[in-house]
């Protein structure tokens, strides 16, 4: 009687092995033999980039490591050669994050009249992606005993770091601060924290935007324009009133910087290309007198317009918008800041607007830009003053017409 062959149970194959998987890439940017207070003295910044790359390249998630770590002693940076401030300048173009120790070291640079590498690294990468850029700022006090010299003292001390300086004060990046190594450790692997978090919900939003094969964005594209319209405005307000903000009449009046601020809302229920979706807004702050002029609005500056769009927006749309290019204009992940030098109309354009949960994370994307990487809120509030300011005169002036014609 024949055997009957037992079956081979399959071959288990460990998929998460086989699944492609990219780490995100770390260029930590400093000078490498200047030194930084440590417990037993003093400590080399390139001894401690080491051991940072050691450390954060160990760290694993579910049995994968997650970072690649980058530092210019594998460039030989101290060269100071052509070649390695190429192939510097190379790896900021492949990193993800740019983590930037700054100790007033601008960095050595070939050219006398130029600036050094450190400046380099960081305003290419800040012109470029500023998204990705994390400043930690070294401060302690000189000690020869240590062989430590004071970095707003070395800030001041050649023209390439005077210019770095200055760079870093026009910028005012989102700053972290290091007094010693063990905080300098502290405070990188913090920022490494909160890029893995900006990469993930950028990554969480990314899939979400423009998607409308389902839920509530399905919903409403079902919608009329003026029926879309209207959801948008609505969960826009929802965004605004949840952070503190009070209904005035069709507009709303939010506390921020210090200020009481006039919010108008605006949706765009298509592409902004789509001229009957765009004229459903025409150009509203034509009309901003109206509510600045009106009574009990004693106190209340701006107003500050949000558009929200339910599809794309290009930076030339944002311009015919406008009404003419000399603008501050700034794009972000989620849509563009603009503001008029000269009218100080001020709005903030939010694309892919598809839904609720879209238009209130996309916002708060935006105001995060505005409050911490652009530090920009001062100059916000500012030209709401100014605007509300040149609308009261406006308002005054028509009544006074008005009643010369009466």
């Amino acid at each position: 009687m024949a055997r009957k062959r037992e079956a081979k149970a399959p071959k288990s194959i460990d998929r998460a092995s086989s699944t492609p998987f990219r780490r995100l890439r770390i260029m930590i940017s400093s000078r490498n033999n200047d030194l930084i207070p440590d417990a037993a003295g003093s400590v080399k910044l390139s001894d401690v980039r080491k051991e940072l790359q050691n450390v954060l390249q160990a760290e694993t998630f579910l049995g994968r490591r997650l970072l690649d770590v980058w530092i210019n002693e594998q460039a030989g940076a101290e060269a100071g050669d052509a070649n390695a401030w190429e192939t510097c300048i190379h790896e900021v173009d492949k990193a993800d994050v740019l983590i930037v120790i700054y100790n007033g070291e601008a960095g050595w640079t070939n050219d006398a009249g130029g600036i050094g590498i450190c400046h380099h690294e960081m305003s290419y990468a800040w012109f470029r992606t500023p998204g990705k850029v994390f400043l930690v700022q070294m401060r302690f006090e000189s000690e020869q005993a240590r062989k430590l010299q004071n970095p707003v003292e070395v800030a001041d001390s050649s023209p390439q770091n005077q210019s770095f300086s200055k760079f870093l004060s026009r910028i005012r990046p989102f700053t972290a601060f290091a007094d010693d190594r063990e905080q300098l450790k502290t405070q990188v692997k913090q920022a490494t924290l909160n890029a893995i978090a900006k990469y993930f919900d950028l990554g969480r939003r990314g899939m979400h935007v423009g998607e409308i094969s389902a839920g509530p964005a399905l919903d409403w594209s079902r919608l009329t324009y003026t029926q879309r319209k209207r959801a948008m405005e609505d969960a826009g307000r929802g965004y605004f009133i949840s952070r503190g903000a009070k209904e005035k009449a069709t507009d709303l009046v939010w506390g921020w910087g210090g200020e009481k601020i006039l919010v108008r809302i605006h949706g765009i229920p298509a592409s902004f290309g789509i001229a009957e979706a765009r004229e459903l807004v025409g150009r509203p702050y034509l009309n901003d007198h109206l509510p600045l002029g009106a009574k009990g609005m004693a106190g209340i500056v701006g107003p500050f317009h949000i558009i929200l769009c339910h599809k794309a927006i290009s930076e030339s749309q944002v311009i015919s918008f406008m009404g003419h290019p000399d603008l501050f204009i700034v794009k972000a992940a989620a849509g563009f800041f603009v503001a008029d030098r000269v009218s100080f109309v001020q709005a903030l354009f939010l694309m892919n607007a598809v839904d609720s949960d879209a238009i209130h994370s996309g916002l708060q994307s935006m105001f995060e830009w505005v409050e911490s990487q652009a530090q920009e809120l001062g100059n916000i509030v500012s030209r709401a003053r100014s605007r509300a300011s040149i609308l009261r005169s406006v308002a005054a002036q028509i009544a006074l017409q008005s009643e010369t014609r009466q």
